[in-house]
């Protein structure tokens, strides 16, 4: 099993990741409620926390590691032919 740590996903995913200029593009703002859609400023200006968005990614990778943990525990699946 490959370990990472969590300082090596963001490295990785900062690596992959689109241009400042690109990003922006995904800062929408609807044409008739004039709602601007823009996830880094609802965590800073709703959630009162710059870092909600890393909060989020460690409770997902949290989540995810011990699912696996469950279904490893989880005892062999034997599935019989049908007679």
């Amino acid at each position: 099993m490959n370990h990472q740590t969590l300082h090596g996903l963001l490295t990785s995913y900062r690596a992959a990741a689109k241009s400042e200029r690109e990003k922006r593009k995904f800062v929408k703002t609807d044409k008739d409620s004039g709602i601007v859609n823009d996830a880094n400023r609802y965590a800073i200006e709703t959630m009162a926390d710059p870092g909600c968005p890393l909060k989020l990614f460690q409770r997902v990778i949290t989540v995810s590691l011990e699912t696996m943990k469950i279904v490893r525990s989880l005892p062999k699946l034997v599935v019989r032919k049908a007679a």
